[in-house]
């Protein structure tokens, strides 16, 4: 509990999950997961999160959206574990 606490407290103070992984030595994943709990607690909101990343990272978010026709948060989801996978095919359309 302590550690979704702490991440909460830290995103909400304008850190990354990138940069609360990197200080605390643990992968981003987890800390995503914390963030998640805390999602799930009510501490956070989802744009609490996605507002501490870098501008390149909204733009590069709005420019997939309107390139790929996204229509939720699952095809947003399957297009970005498309593009992290080399050699994999892009989603059916």
């Amino acid at each position: 509990m302590a550690r979704i606490d702490e991440a909460a407290k830290l995103v909400i103070g304008g850190s990354s999950p990138a940069s609360i992984a990197v200080r605390w030595g643990i992968s981003c994943a987890s800390v995503v997961q914390y963030l998640h709990s805390a999602v799930g607690r009510g501490l956070l909101r989802r744009s609490d999160i996605f507002f501490t990343l870098g501008d390149d990272v909204h733009q590069g978010v709005e420019t997939l959206i309107a390139i790929a026709e996204i229509r939720n948060r699952w095809d947003l989801r399957r297009l970005l574990k498309t593009e992290q996978s080399p050699g994999a095919r892009p989603p059916a359309s």
